[in-house]
């Protein structure tokens, strides 16, 4: 993606390419997405079969929703509209920053 987003800026000029890059970042989120619904529907279903109880939708929802803000987060992040509020330190890895920065968002 970043060697597309290169290319089109060298070609078509800098900067150009955000627009393209965002609407190719959401049809990809959005096709993920309905991927993801239908797996949880088929566990549903099959929950339901199994005779489960429902508790366990709930904490999908959440998860759901933490996904979502994720999701928006790293797209403003990609697009240069949100910058980043913990920087890495000497010493400390990037996992560490991206879980600090997520809990900072919270």
């Amino acid at each position: 993606m970043q060697a597309l987003v290169t290319s089109l800026d060298m070609v078509a000029g800098n900067g150009v390419a955000k627009s393209y890059t965002a609407l190719a970042l959401q049809t990809i989120s959005r096709r993920f997405r309905s991927l993801r619904d239908a797996i949880g529907s088929q566990l549903d279903a099959i929950r339901r079969k199994l005779g489960e109880p429902e508790a366990a939708s709930r904490c999908i929802q959440r998860l759901r929703y933490v996904e979502q803000q994720l999701r928006q987060q790293r797209a403003l992040q990609q697009l240069g509209v949100m910058r980043r509020a913990w920087r890495p330190q000497k010493g400390l890895p990037e996992n560490s920053v991206t879980v600090l920065s997520i809990v900072s968002a919270a």
